[in-house]
Order: structure tokens, then C-alpha cells, then sequence
């Protein structure tokens, strides 16, 4: 684990018009343009990256030529969210709630709090919220208003960020962090659920950052938001509620989480074991205890058992980069996937469907 490093983290204020445009954000952060470039050296940024999208992108130049990116790609897809109650003098920035994201132009958003009827203010529009659908596992909150052709944001391949990768951190319009990664972790119990994701990225700061805030790769792109449960600096990867804004988009009521119904050791991430229970195999999930498998779940249905170790999910192999919960929170309840386990040195591929979280 990376120590914090205060010669890598630089507080940005940018002074910009409270509500619109963001034009002021490059004048005011050029005096840090020396720090970044350290960062830049320290991180191999002018090596070939790991590339999340299949178009080829710029490596941005500098400090500058990064916050130019995000003022003109992030800034203008995010919003501000106010209370219900609307001042006869308007709104002030002490009346702030909370940031959201735009992510269709038609006004679904983001964000990690916000009620019905709420106000958000984004660009030169201003709307109340007129649905919401809460993510039952992160308490993020998908949020729609009346918006009409907002900017929306780019999302990133979280799975592709490494420690050191310079990140940053929109507070709001006006205040934006730049910081870096100073770890990826996982819920440190030996046996767990296949349907609770608890990857999250570590920021290194040492200062306050405000609770719920979204995070946006150097190119601009959306990496998830700051946990609105904890006082920390742990990211909630947006790639743990995509398969929910997909149920948002396609209308439906309540938000429902995939369920496999295991219980397991990542042998990846476990030292210890025996071999009479890991078999030699170095990775992979060992369905493990007495809950191994849940009575009556997708996977009892299929007829996994105590011992089984999943190797892959859909081809995507469980391992140093992916854990089961990251695999399965990828898709929704209903959808059918292949497992391949081992069984007792056996190789077999298992069809599963998956349940929901109401079962």
C-alpha cells in the first residue's frame, strides 16, 4: 500500500461562474502546472496507457492541458443539487446538498444524495428532480429532471486505473481536487458473498474531500464517486451500478441487485489454505462453509456445491484483476451466464440465471 504523499496532491479552487460555464478554472491552476508534470514523471504518464475506451486518446500534455479536458468535457455535465424548498432570493451556494452527474442529455443524473423535488441547477438550466431509483449496495442515487440536450459524462474502465494514476476529484463547478490512487482493495473477510461488490479505489489525501463527490480519470472520464456511507477517501467504482442504470433506462420501478448466492475464499487474495482445499489452484473462488450455497438461489438451482472453486465468469477469469463480486455485479437479474468451476480436479461449464436481491 502507497504512503500519502502530499507532493502528489494539490488542492485546486477554481473561481468560476457559480452556475454555467466554467472559464476560469485554467487561468487559476496554471501556477500548479510544475507539480503535475513531477506527477506525470513519477507515474510514467508519457508511457503507452491503458487505454479504456477502443479509440486511441491523447495523453494529456501537462497540468493545464488535463484541466483543459475537464473543463471542457466534466465541467459542463455537472450540476448542483439544492434542497426542496426554493428561496424567494434564490439560491446560494451555502444552500448546496450535493453534485450531480449528467448522464443522458434527457436529464437521468447521478448523484449520492438528492430526494423527489429537489432543485438542480446544471449549465444555464435549472429543473426538480421528478424520479429517483437508490441503489440498494452504494446509497448512489439515479436521479431525473425535465433537462433538455445537457452535456453527459464519459465513464471509465475503473479496472484500468493503477496506483499513482492521477485523478480528480469535482467537488463542485467551482472546486475541484487533483490527487492520485493510492490503492485498490477489497473487503478484508476470508469467506464472501458473491453478491455484495466491495472493490474500492483508495485516493491519497490526506485533507477533507466532501462525502459523495464524483471522481473523473485525467481524461475526463467518470471513474465512480467518493463513499456517501464512510468519512474516506474510498471511490465507489461507477461499474457497480452500471447493470442498475441499465434497469433505470429501461423503466424500471425499483432497482434490484443480481444474485449468484454463494458464499466464498478468493484464493487469489488468501494465503494460508491448505492444499486439500485449495487443490493447487492459485485463483479462482472456493465456495467454502456451511452457506457455501445458498438453499434455493441461482446457483443451488445449478447445482453448485460445497467446494466447487469458479474459475471464470463468462470467460472473464477470477484473479488478481477480478473478484467474483465484481464479475456478477456486472450484470442483472435474469440474465443467464456460464461458469467454469473445478470439481474435484474436474473441469465443467455450468449455466446459472442469475436471481435478484428481492428473493
Amino acid at each position: 500500500m502507497m504512503n500519502y504523499s502530499w507532493s502528489l496532491t494539490i488542492r485546486v479552487i477554481v473561481i468560476s461562474l457559480f452556475i454555467g460555464g466554467a472559464s476560469g478554472v485554467l487561468a487559476t491552476a496554471l501556477t500548479s502546472n510544475y507539480l503535475w508534470q513531477y506527477a506525470f514523471e513519477l507515474s510514467e504518464l508519457t508511457e503507452p496507457l491503458r487505454l479504456t475506451t477502443e479509440q486511441p486518446r491523447a495523453v494529456p500534455q501537462g497540468y493545464a492541458d488535463a484541466l483543459t479536458t475537464l473543463e471542457s468535457k466534466v465541467l459542463p455535465a455537472v450540476g448542483v443539487l439544492f434542497g426542496t424548498n426554493v428561496p424567494l432570493t434564490g439560491f446560494m451556494k451555502k444552500d448546496e446538498r450535493g453534485t450531480v452527474v449528467a448522464l443522458t442529455s434527457d436529464g437521468w443524473m447521478l448523484s449520492a444524495s438528492g430526494s423527489l423535488s429537489s432543485v438542480v441547477a446544471i449549465e444555464d438550466q435549472t429543473c426538480l428532480v421528478d424520479e429517483m431509483r437508490v441503489h440498494p449496495l452504494t446509497g448512489l442515487s439515479f436521479l431525473h429532471c425535465e433537462l433538455n440536450n445537457v452535456s453527459v459524462v464519459d465513464l471509465a474502465d475503473d479496472h484500468s486505473l493503477a496506483l499513482g494514476d492521477q485523478v480528480f476529484v469535482v467537488e463542485g463547478p467551482d472546486a475541484v481536487v487533483f490527487t492520485e490512487v493510492r490503492s485498490i482493495l477489497w473487503e478484508d473477510e476470508s469467506v464472501r458473498s458473491s453478491d455484495v461488490p466491495t472493490r474500492r479505489i483508495a485516493l491519497s489525501f490526506e485533507g477533507e474531500l466532501r462525502a459523495g463527490s464524483p471522481v473523473f480519470t485525467i481524461f475526463g472520464e467518470l471513474v465512480g464517486f467518493l463513499d456517501p456511507t464512510q468519512e474516506t477517501t474510498f471511490v465507489v467504482p461507477f461499474e457497480q451500478v452500471a447493470s442498475a442504470f441499465r434497469q433505470v433506462l429501461e423503466g424500471a420501478d425499483e432497482i434490484l441487485s443480481p444474485r449468484l448466492g454463494v458464499n466464498a475464499i478468493d484464493l487469489a487474495r488468501t494465503v494460508g489454505l491448505s492444499t486439500e482445499l485449495t487443490r493447487g489452484l492459485m485463483s479462482g473462488a472456493l465456495l467454502f462453509g456451511s452457506q457455501a450455497v445458498d438453499h434455493g438461489s441461482s446457483a443451488f438451482t445449478a447445482g453448485l456445491l460445497a467446494g466447487d472453486v469458479i474459475l471464470s465468469v463468462d470467460g472473464e477469469t477470477i484473479g488478481d484483476a477480478y473478484t467474483l463480486d465484481d464479475l456478477i455485479a456486472r450484470f442483472s437479474p435474469g440474465d443467464s451466464l456460464v461458469l467454469l468451476i473445478d470439481r474435484g480436479g474436474a473441469r465443467m461449464e455450468v449455466t446459472v440465471t442469475l436471481g435478484s436481491s428481492s428473493e
